[in-house]
Formats: C-alpha cells, sequence, structure tokens
C-alpha cells in the first residue's frame, strides 16, 4: 500500500523508451507516469485537462524525469491521432501505451439507460480501441507493450454497475483479442485488473477519508487485505 513511484522505477530499466499514458492527470494515470519516468522512460502525459497534465510533467521533471503534457480526450479519434503524430514527429515510436483514463459510476439495474451503456462503452472501450489501432504503427517491431487498465469488475462483475461492469468486461475481451493480433507484430498486450484504489476521484465519489474507507472495506470483506491500494 506505501509503495512509491521510485519502487516502481526499480523494477526495470526504461531508459531510451517512450511511454504514453492517459489519463494522467491524476491518480493512477499519473502513478503510472511517474513509475515510467522514474524507470528512465520519456513520458507523453496525456488528459482532457492540459493543465493537470503539465502538473504531472512537472512532477516528473522534479525527481529528474523527462516527459511532455499532450491534451487528448480518449474518446475523440482526431485527438488520438494529433497525440500520436506528436509522438512520431518528436520520437519516431513508441515502446509502451497505457490505456488508462477511463469513468465509474454506480446505480440500481432498472434504473439504468441505454445512453448511460453508451457513455461508458465511448470512455472505457472506445478510448482504448482507438489507442491501440492508431499506436500500433509506431509500436510495431519496437518490443512494444500496450497495457489496458481494466477492472475486477470486468471479470466478475458488480451490483449498481452494470454499464460500468459491461465497458470493463468488454474491455477484457478486446485485451485478449488484441493480445493474439500482437503476436506478429511483436507487441505484448495486457490487462491489470485494479480493485479499490485510493485516488483523488474515489474520495469525492465516495465523500470519504482514507481512514473512513478503509473502515468499510474491513467490515464489508470484499477485499482479501481489507485495504486499498494507492496508484503507485
Amino acid at each position: 500500500m506505501n509503495a512509491t513511484p521510485a519502487h516502481v522505477a526499480a523494477v526495470a530499466d526504461l531508459s531510451g523508451r517512450v511511454a504514453l499514458v492517459t489519463g494522467a492527470t491524476s491518480g493512477i494515470g499519473r502513478g503510472c507516469a511517474l513509475g515510467l519516468a522514474g524507470a528512465g522512460a520519456f513520458v507523453y502525459a496525456t488528459g482532457r485537462n492540459a493543465e493537470r497534465g503539465a502538473e504531472t510533467v512537472g512532477l516528473i521533471e522534479a525527481a529528474g524525469g523527462q516527459g511532455a503534457s499532450l491534451r487528448l480526450d480518449v474518446t475523440v479519434e482526431q485527438d488520438w491521432i494529433d497525440a500520436l503524430e506528436s509522438v512520431r514527429q518528436r520520437h519516431g515510436r513508441l515502446d509502451v501505451l497505457v490505456n488508462n483514463a477511463g469513468d465509474i459510476g454506480f446505480g440500481p439495474l432498472e434504473r439504468s439507460s441505454l445512453d448511460q451503456m453508451r457513455e461508458f462503452r465511448r470512455i472505457n472501450l472506445d478510448g482504448p480501441f482507438f489507442g491501440l489501432t492508431h499506436a500500433w504503427p509506431l509500436m510495431e517491431k519496437n518490443g512494444a507493450a500496450a497495457i489496458n487498465i481494466v477492472s475486477t469488475t470486468g471479470q466478475r462483475g458488480i451490483a449498481n454497475a452494470v454499464a460500468y461492469s459491461a465497458s470493463k468486461g468488454a474491455l477484457t475481451g478486446l485485451t485478449k483479442a488484441a493480445a493474439e493480433d500482437g503476436r506478429r507484430a511483436g507487441i505484448r498486450v495486457n490487462s491489470i485488473h485494479p480493485g479499490a484504489v485510493w485516488t483523488e476521484g474515489l474520495a469525492r465519489m465516495m465523500n470519504d477519508t482514507l481512514e473512513g474507507y478503509t473502515a468499510k472495506m474491513k467490515e464489508n470483506r470484499a477485499t482479501p487485505l481489507a485495504r486499498p491500494a494507492l496508484p503507485a
């Protein structure tokens, strides 16, 4: 739980590699960006909020790393085209793609709507699909890796989150199929399925503190270690 970007950076040497992280303006995405940069990669920190992206790059540079901020709404295909063109012009390659940007929401099944289903699909499925398809040419033959941040709900589903669970389940399928296509392209495609991760967004959504949320986890026993993870 107390892992830091420095611990993450010690896992591998990514010197000379180029990475792009979506949703790098906060939470898990920012943790990924800091860890990759600490390991030596040049990191493109992307998100809809350019100022928050610049904050992430500032943290990267303060720790001795290198990076750049790009505005990217993952649901807009042209944003992907523009962002990856910037990567191509500056580096000519992409070694790591982290499809992290996503959204979560809750509500009973009987009050769910098709509009909600479509909105979660746009963010949690269409975004990674755009990323993989448009980044693929920059990743081929590099021994590159694409990482989709999914969720435990993509494997088992949870109550009161049918649209979210469905979108994450679909992303699991997309990951498996892309991994098969990646065999011939020299690209590894994997998914990570976090459970509860204590981020700014979760704090706002739950209207709780880390201590209070941890106490509730101990009561419901849904997570064996009875505590949330931290972004790093």
